[in-house]
């Protein structure tokens, strides 16, 4: 399995970044450190980061925090995305407006008055706007797991063999 590997000099400036099999890293000239998640790289049991081609120490359990912290300012800028140019009280109606046209769909008879009320001032079918109201929340469903799975897996790669972090 390959791994990625920052070289650098003696300034602790990095000149390059490769990729190889750990027994091939000696080949290469330089010091080196090996990158994990392209954020952090650990060596000897401390932290450091790549910045404008230096390398940077830090503190291993300040530098997790303020990543898993960047990772979900990334994660709540990315779902807010998904709903920008809607009202929150509008978005706080769809978990009964998915609740009732879902009960509609198994049973004609089952209470809608949020529905009801939607359609009869949209002028629009009921039928209609419940089947537009199931693809609306499924869509949704559909784009918040994908983000909420993006994140959780860059958590997991971050804290990975971490026990100071819980997931």
């Amino acid at each position: 399995m390959t791994k990625r590997y920052a070289l650098y000099n003696e300034e602790n400036i990095v000149f390059q970044i490769v990729e190889c099999l750990e027994s091939e890293i000696e080949y290469y000239p330089g010091t080196h450190i090996e990158i994990n998640n392209d954020l952090i790289i650990d060596f000897n049991e401390k932290t450091y980061s790549i910045m404008d081609g230096n390398i940077i120490e830090h503190d291993r359990e300040k530098t997790v925090k303020e990543l898993l912290q960047d990772i979900n300012n990334e994660y709540e800028k990315e779902v807010a995305e998904l709903t920008e140019g809607i009202p929150q009280s509008e978005i706080a109606t769809w978990t009964k407006q998915e609740a009732e046209a879902r009960a509609y769909q198994d049973d004609f008879n089952a209470s809608t008055p949020l529905i009801n009320t939607l359609a009869q001032n949209r002028g629009m079918d009921k039928g209609i706007l419940v089947d537009k109201i199931i693809i609306k929340a499924d869509s949704y469903a559909i784009a918040v797991g994908k983000l909420t799975g993006i994140r959780q897996q860059k958590e997991d790669n971050l804290t990975q063999g971490d026990n100071n972090v819980s997931s």
